[in-house]
């Protein structure tokens, strides 16, 4: 991840942090966890070059704070606001209050998956700063398939709400 910011100019730093592996934009700190700071397999590089994705979006962007914690307000707003919403639909019996329980519904959806755009892209950095230092084919491949993982598990978190239905 040092080098991917390195060879970009970023002036996102890297630390062993934490249990988790993530980008603070307000702070331009990604935070590692030890299995992955330490890590020298290439699931630990594609994750740590996709967390510097993530700087370099914010860099590029130059939005102060990152726009993807914006949106996951947003969306947390709009689920709460649908709970709220359905539950008047089903006292009232009110076909206004159904329309905009349908309506909140998929605003809050919408507002789930854009995340999953800025982590695609992230993604995508990750991979190309990866072929650019020459990381053997096989590695790359496993380095696809983890990053594929990763997106499939904020596909999975957009759409999480969605089981409140079942």
């Amino acid at each position: 991840a040092s080098a991917m910011l390195a060879q970009a100019g970023s002036d996102a730093t890297v630390h062993l942090r934490g249990d988790a592996d993530a980008y603070d934009a307000a702070t331009r700190e990604i935070s590692l966890c030890a299995s992955t700071y330490n890590g020298t397999d290439a699931a630990s590089m594609a994750l740590a070059c996709h967390e510097a994705g993530h700087a370099l979006q914010r860099a590029e962007s130059g939005i102060e704070g990152g726009a993807s914690g914006a949106v996951r307000t947003a969306s947390l707003a709009c689920w709460a606001l649908w709970v709220v919403a359905l539950v008047a639909s089903l006292v009232f019996a009110n076909g206004m209050c159904a329309m905009a329980t349908c309506a909140l519904w998929c605003v809050a959806v919408l507002c789930g998956l854009a995340p999953c755009r800025l982590e695609a892209d992230a993604s995508r950095r990750a991979l190309a700063f990866m072929r650019s230092v020459s990381v053997p084919a096989v590695a790359l491949a496993v380095s696809r398939r983890v990053l594929r993982i990763s997106l499939c598990e904020h596909l999975a978190a957009a759409f999480a709400p969605v089981q409140i239905l079942r």
